[in-house]
């Protein structure tokens, strides 16, 4: 955990940053009743709920100013300590002055409140086990999010839908370890089977499943809040580089009838205005590569320039297939591609794919319904060729989920291989999956070996 979390009380600006009609100052911590004691002209409210106050004038104000007060008081709080809210005037100047005259109000009764650091408050609600660590991160996304897919990836996670999975997943893993276990401690009784193999691996393969399915419908934590990659793909001279400049507005790259004029991925920023369903306009960065063809014998920067390319689409949300018209006949667009037939001025390719955009970057034909098909494409469908995701995930999630997923499929492969009713290699299936149990409890938090027993017990009588 941060190194900087201590026990003190902490304040902070908890509002956007900007001019509004109301902002938010919010507090933590086990003396912030007593200091709004002091700083309120009545007494703090110990029950929680929503009151009207008058704070008192502190250095920069020179006269009292009122306020709705909010009170949380422990344990029923976000963070888990006596906790309020102070709706004021939503002045950024004013609301930092309110922070700045409670730390002083604060010295002057012998308090500790100080200003929070980035996330403090999250961070101490995990600490006292108020959110675990994916619903700490989901509100993190959710505050980051930028579209209505990814506002609604991250609130999956921020409501515990990866920790409900987890669990889940967790209780499959620990029944059938309860099994096992008992299989191991009743082995000098022949026609005792708690478990018979075929059982085993059918329960493995059930939960594998479900992990598999987790990870297929969801989206990179790391990516929300970032703007979208948008790649123009296609062979060489296939007009990319002409309708990237086309699309900006701007002569960004050099242009050139010679195929390979572009050896590298340029990158560019492209506000897409008024898209539809987005929370505000799109930001997306357009990336410029090199054709694809296969390199030239010997040459080590053909080679390079191909794998970059390569590495840029993978990472794309949104890949413009790029086709001329001296190319023939379009394929069909795949999952997460929009199928632009580039020269329109120069040549119609006949019988387009369904859904292929027509576009010229010299007359601008068909530019205005790009931008639009990009947007509806990064707002709806574009998170991956999933074609929208229901859930973020960040990389240790994905880890944790990956090395679970492995461990299981380790230890379904020695039930299938069990030659008779019950399984084989007890012991070792066995530490497979507290391996599995360790690595699914890293997801929102340790699982702790005593949970595990617990399970067990619970789930098999071990005097019958």
């Amino acid at each position: 955990m941060h190194e900087r979390l201590d026990e003190a009380d902490i304040a902070a600006v908890a509002s956007p940053p900007d001019r509004a009609p109301r902002g938010l100052v919010r507090l933590s911590g086990e003396g912030v009743l007593v200091l709004l004691d002091a700083a309120l002209e009545s007494p703090c409210p110990r029950r929680r709920g929503v009151s009207t106050a008058r704070l008192r004038p502190m250095a920069a104000l020179g006269a009292p100013l009122p306020a709705v007060l909010l009170v949380m008081p422990s344990p029923a709080s976000f963070t888990g300590e006596d906790a309020a809210e102070l709706a004021i005037p939503g002045s950024p100047w004013l609301l930092g002055a309110v922070v700045d005259g409670l730390i002083e109000r604060s010295r002057s009764i012998g308090g500790d409140l100080r200003r929070a650091h980035p996330g403090e408050f999250a961070a101490r609600a995990f600490l006292r086990g108020r959110i675990d660590l994916s619903r700490a991160e989901g509100l993190a996304a959710s505050i980051a999010a930028r579209t209505d897919a990814e506002l609604a990836a991250a609130r999956s996670l921020r409501e515990g839908a990866l920790a409900r999975e987890g669990e889940a997943a967790a209780d499959a893993v620990a029944a059938l370890l309860g099994l096992l276990e008992a299989g191991i401690d009743f082995a000098d009784e022949e026609d005792v089977v708690a478990i018979s193999a075929r059982a085993l691996a059918e329960g493995l393969a059930a939960t594998r499943s479900r992990l598999r399915h987790l990870i297929d419908r969801s989206i990179g934590l790391e990516s929300i809040g970032g703007a979208p990659r948008v790649v123009l793909a296609g062979p060489p001279n296939a007009g990319k580089s002409s309708l990237f400049n086309a699309l900006l507005g701007t002569r960004r790259t050099v242009t050139s009838p010679v195929a390979g004029t572009t050896r590298d991925a340029v990158v560019a920023r492209l506000l897409l205005e008024g898209a539809p369903g987005a929370m505000e306009a799109v930001l997306v960065e357009l990336v410029d590569l090199a054709g694809e063809e296969e390199p030239r014998p010997a040459s080590t920067i053909d080679d390079a320039m191909q794998r970059r390319a390569a590495a840029e689409r993978a990472r794309a949300t949104v890949v413009l297939r790029c086709h001329p018209p001296e190319a023939g006949a379009a394929r069909s667009a795949e999952a997460g591609e929009i199928l632009v037939l580039t020269k329109s001025d120069l040549a119609r390719a006949p019988d387009a794919p369904a859904g292929a955009i027509r576009a010229s970057a010299a007359t601008g034909e068909g530019l205005g319904e790009l931008r639009r098909a990009i947007a509806e494409a990064v707002i709806h469908g574009g998170l991956g060729s999933s074609g929208g995701a229901e859930l973020a995930l960040s990389e240790r999630h994905r880890a944790a989920i990956s090395r679970a997923t492995s461990l299981l499929a380790e230890a379904e492969a020695f039930a299938r291989a069990s030659e008779g009713e019950a399984p084989r290699d007890e012991e070792l299936v066995a530490s497979l999956l507290r391996e599995a149990l360790d690595a699914l409890g890293t997801i929102g938090g340790r699982l702790e070996p005593d949970e595990v027993l617990g399970r067990i017990f619970a789930r098999f009588c071990i005097g019958k």
